[in-house]
């Protein structure tokens, strides 16, 4: 019965051992250290580490690997002091995933990075939108930024505007969304010069289909149970 209890204790023992060299390795990765630089937010992996340190006039994304002969990944362009001072930005980890996060009171930014080899996975900009039923807090529209430019995008010269610049969204699924302008001209085209002389009222319930160029192709149903199909200033649900 001792023996029995014995190799218990050296078998739980062996667990420790092996998890505590695991979280050693985990580790190995250290946030490179900076005169005048403060470390804002870290997370940790396996073979690397995700960080954001900043002065009072630069802000930098670093990712590093744990091996000592390779240099680290520093972005300088993507996230502003503000940021930090403000609160608005920080990091979650998702498996071997980075999450960089920029949350604003009706805007929220994610950029997923893979750790490994610091290639950006997706990048997706989240509106908050009045809800489009009472029985909802609020709607979201979801635009993500195209894989053409995510393919060609340098982790270390990324900004805020190449990722979520107009030109280069597109919508990541349809969304009923509720108008809330007074009055919202329709377009034929997102190229149109003028619009049509329709137009939708505040209050109207609207089903988005496309994005381009800060505007929206919707689906409207008329209390004629007409559908019409044609495009909106993206202002015109905000």
């Amino acid at each position: 019965m001792c023996m029995r209890y014995k190799d218990l204790y050296l078998y739980i023992g062996a667990l420790l051992s092996a998890f505590s060299s695991m979280v050693n390795a985990s580790t190995n990765a250290e946030c490179p250290k900076e005169a005048g630089y403060v470390k804002y937010s870290e997370v940790r992996f396996e073979n690397s580490v995700a960080c954001i340190t900043s002065n009072n006039r630069l802000a930098k994304l670093i990712i590093k690997n744990a091996n000592p002969a390779q240099t680290a990944t520093e972005n300088t362009t993507l996230i502003e002091p503000s940021d930090i001072q403000e609160r608005t930005v920080h990091l979650e980890k998702i498996n071997n995933q980075v999450n960089l996060y920029f949350e604003y009171p009706n805007n929220i930014y994610l950029i997923p990075i893979n750790a490994n080899n610091t290639k950006l996975i997706y990048a997706t900009h989240l509106i908050k939108a009045p809800a489009s039923s009472e029985n909802l807090v609020n709607s979201e529209l979801t635009l993500k930024t195209k894989n053409q430019f995510l393919e060609s995008a340098n982790i270390k010269t990324i900004t805020k505007d190449f990722l979520f610049n107009s030109s280069k969204l597109e919508l990541s699924s349809e969304t009923r969304l509720k108008i809330t302008s007074k009055k919202a001209p329709l377009w034929d085209s997102p190229t149109a010069e003028t619009p049509t002389k329709m137009y939708l009222i505040k209050g109207d319930i609207v089903r988005t289909t496309e994005y381009k160029d800060g505007k929206l192709k919707i689906k409207y149903i008329t209390a004629k149970g007409k559908e019409i199909e044609k495009w909106i200033k993206i202002s015109a649900i905000l």
